[in-house]
Parts: C-alpha cells; sequence; structure tokens
C-alpha cells in the first residue's frame, strides 16, 4: 500500500480524474457564484435611495445606477407603492448626491437596456465638505416630480400610425406648401423665433414645480366651484334678473346718460365763461383765509370769551339766578323779568315789536 509520501509525490496525470474534475468544477462554481455576488453589490458599500416614476419604463432589478456616465449603483428592488412605481437604488457610498437630485430612466443600447441616471442638483452653492442634511442619505425618497421617463419608440410609432391614418395627406402637403411659401426669405425671423420659442420652453421647465402648485389650485377652483355649481346658477338667474330690468330700462338709461352728459358740457361751459369771476372770487377767498389764518389766536380767544358773552346777555331777562358764575348747564336762571325787552324794542310803531311781536 502506497503511502501518503507516494500519493503526493505522484504526477498530475497519475492523478484520478474524476477527483481533478470535481475540484474544477467546484472551483469553477464558486467564482462565479462570488463574481455574481460582487457584481450584485452584496459586499459593495451602498446607501438606499427610492426614487418615484410613473411607470417602470422597463426597468429591471440588477440594471445599473449612473452619475455623469459612470456607474454609480445597482437597482435592488422595484415596487407599487401609492399608483407609483417606487424603484430602490443602491448608490455608492463615495457618490455624493444633493437633496434636489433627478432620476431619469435612461435607454442605453439599442436593444433597450435600460439604467437609471441621477443628476445631482448644483454644487456652487455648497462648501467643499457638503453637510449630510444638504445631501442625499439612506432612505431619502425622489418623488414623482423630480423624475422623468423615456418616451417608448413602439408606444411613439403607434401613436404616429395612428395619427396618420386620421390625418388628411392632401391638407397636410397644403400647409407645407403654404408654410414654405410664408418662411421663404425670412430665415433670420424664422431662427429669432425658434430662439424665442426655446427661451419660452426653458422657462416653462424651470417654473414646472410652480406650474404644477398652479394646477393643483385651479383643480381644487374647479372642484369646488363644481361643488357649489346650484349656488352659481342661483346667482347667475339673478344676475339675469337684472340684466332683463337694465334691458327694459335702456331708453330711459340711454336718456340719464345723455342729460349727465348735457350737464358736464354746460356746467364746463359755464365755468369757462365765469373763468375770471370764479378766479377773482378764488383770489378774494384766498386773501380772506390768509387774514383768517393770522387771526386764528384772537378767533380762538373771540369764541373762548363768547360763551360767557352770551350767559351774561342771557341773565338780563332774569333775576336772582347764577348763571355767568357757574356752568351754563347747571346753572338757574331765576325769575324771569318783564321789563327785559327794551334791549331789543325799538321805538315808534314800525319797529320789530311791530313786525315779529315782542
Amino acid at each position: 500500500m502506497p503511502s501518503v509520501r507516494d500519493r503526493l509525490q505522484k504526477s498530475f496525470l497519475e492523478r484520478s480524474h474524476r477527483i481533478i474534475g470535481s475540484i474544477a468544477i467546484a472551483a469553477i462554481i464558486l467564482g462565479t457564484a462570488f463574481s455574481l455576488l460582487l457584481s450584485g453589490g452584496v459586499f459593495a458599500k451602498t446607501y438606499k435611495v427610492t426614487a418615484l416614476f410613473t411607470d417602470a419604463a422597463g426597468i429591471q432589478r440588477d440594471d445599473k445606477v449612473t452619475v455623469a456616465g459612470l456607474e454609480a449603483g445597482r437597482v435592488k428592488d422595484i415596487k407599487i407603492r401609492g399608483g407609483v412605481v417606487a424603484v430602490e437604488l443602491g448608490v455608492n457610498r463615495g457618490v455624493e448626491l444633493t437633496k434636489d437630485t433627478h432620476a431619469e430612466v435612461a435607454v442605453q443600447t439599442l436593444l433597450g437596456k435600460r439604467a437609471v441616471n441621477l443628476i445631482s442638483g448644483d454644487f456652487a452653492g455648497l462648501p467643499a465638505s457638503p453637510p449630510q442634511d444638504q445631501l442625499l442619505n439612506d432612505g431619502d425618497v425622489i418623488p414623482v416630480s423630480r423624475t422623468t421617463t423615456p418616451i417608448d419608440i413602439v408606444e411613439l410609432n403607434d401613436i404616429s400610425a395612428r395619427l396618420s391614418q386620421e390625418s388628411d395627406p392632401v391638407a397636410l402637403n397644403k400647409f407645407l406648401k403654404e408654410l414654405t411659401t410664408i418662411t421663404a426669405g425670412k430665415r433670420n425671423q424664422v431662427r429669432q423665433v425658434a430662439t424665442g420659442l426655446t427661451r419660452v420652453l426653458k422657462a416653462v421647465d424651470s417654473r414646472k414645480d410652480q406650474l404644477a402648485d398652479l394646477i393643483t389650485s385651479l383643480r381644487i377652483l374647479f372642484t369646488t366651484l363644481g361643488e357649489k355649481r346650484d349656488t352659481l346658477i342661483s346667482f347667475i338667474d339673478r344676475f339675469d334678473v337684472v340684466f332683463q330690468n337694465l334691458a327694459a330700462r335702456q331708453q330711459q338709461i340711454a336718456t340719464l346718460l345723455q342729460a349727465t352728459d348735457s350737464a358736464s358740457h354746460e356746467t364746463a361751459n359755464l365755468v369757462s365763461r365765469n373763468r375770471r369771476v370764479l378766479d377773482s372770487d378764488l383770489n378774494l377767498l384766498h386773501q380772506v383765509l390768509e387774514i383768517v389764518s393770522r387771526h386764528q389766536l384772537d378767533l380762538a380767544a373771540t369764541i373762548a370769551y363768547l360763551e360767557d358773552a352770551v350767559q351774561g346777555y342771557q341773565s338780563v331777562g332774569h333775576t336772582g339766578g347764577n348763571c355767568g358764575q357757574i356752568d351754563s348747564f347747571n346753572c338757574n336762571f331765576g325769575a324771569q323779568n318783564h321789563w327785559a325787552n327794551i334791549f331789543v324794542q325799538s321805538l315808534g310803531p314800525a319797529g320789530v315789536d311791530a313786525l315779529i311781536g315782542q
């Protein structure tokens, strides 16, 4: 029986072919499995980011995740969540992306191989080492508003075929001829129009979030109007009654407008004819106001003594009162004097008493 040393000293060709084949097959299987696990990212250090798309657009598990054209991870899982497609992405730890990162499904090959391309935001306003609260972290979600999917060539072909069947080729040819005639010799104008449209589209694209909010607000407004339909109809019916009344009084309204117009013209003519008199009166009024302004203190003093003067004059017609000494609202007038009318009674039969009585 050969010893262990003798068995180890055998040449490769003298050994059992079954054992050698089994060892080779096992090595191939282990190497393949290890390479698949390595390429699948099992041992890679990644963080999870979920991108929400309106449709899967042909994305499958293990498809590439790219950033600026370079591989940056793999697609881990695809699920339906709340009516949208949630694509779980495993992004390599060394790839830094901002919170406003966009995700798009890109076609890589003519055979339809897809990849998820991540487009990071602007790093210009961030420091050299951005803080974690400004970067995508493990578990973050990219919403539908920041994801796009490509146009399917087959779907586009079906749409174009349907449109071509439903269109009128004669009318289309006529339109193209007329368009060629109109744009002949106006290359610069056409270029300016195209440039302007490009700028408009860029402006619209840069404001797509605001437009989405506007569309949402309009949808809420129209929904509210739909719920208040009966109230609006009643309101419109009332307006209809008002318009009918206005129509029935159309002649009176026209007469009123004509009379107003005539009165305004007459007023203007009157002012124009008496312009000198009005200017003179206004100048005189201005002088009077200046005099009053200069004697404001005198007028204030006169008005202050006026109450006492009136109370003193009033006390002539009474005896024993205390008006003029205390507050006029709380004073006692005393007994009335019948001879007090001598201060206002005029002499002769044509006096004040003869006209208005004592």
